[in-house]
C-alpha cells in the first residue's frame, strides 16, 4: 500500500500515519476542521470513495481564498488533500458513504 500513496503522490519520502474506514448513515456528517489539526505531520490525506450517498455527503473544501467548493464523489473516485485545508462532509441525508482514508507524512516521525 504505501509503494501506490508513493506513486500516486511522487513522494520520496512517505510515512503512513494512519488509514481509517468511513460509514457514514443518514445524519452522519463531520464538521469542518483540518486534517492535520490532531496531528502536525498529516501532510497529505487520499480519500478513496467506496460507495456514494444516494444524497448529501458531499465534500466541501474551503480554499485559502475564501471560496467554498462542493464535491459529490463518485464511488471509485479518488481525492487527494492537504492537511492543511479547511473541509467538511455534508449530512447524508439517504442511502450510505463509505470511504477509506489514509492520512499521510512526508517528513519522519523518528528521530
Amino acid at each position: 500500500m504505501k509503494a501506490f500513496f508513493q506513486f500516486i503522490t511522487c513522494a520520496k519520502f512517505l510515512e503512513i500515519r494512519r488509514i481509517q474506514l468511513n460509514v457514514m448513515r443518514p445524519g452522519g456528517y463531520i464538521g469542518a476542521h483540518y486534517d492535520n489539526d490532531s496531528d502536525p505531520l498529516r501532510h497529505l490525506a487520499i480519500i478513496i470513495h467506496l460507495q456514494e450517498a444516494d444524497e448529501g455527503g458531499d465534500l466541501v473544501v474551503y480554499d485559502q481564498g475564501g471560496s467554498t467548493n462542493i464535491y459529490h464523489p463518485l464511488s471509485t473516485q479518488m481525492v487527494l488533500s492537504a492537511g492543511d485545508l479547511l473541509h467538511e462532509v455534508t449530512p447524508v441525508v439517504r442511502g450510505e458513504r463509505r470511504t477509506l482514508v489514509a492520512f499521510l507524512s512526508l517528513t519522519s516521525s523518528r528521530h
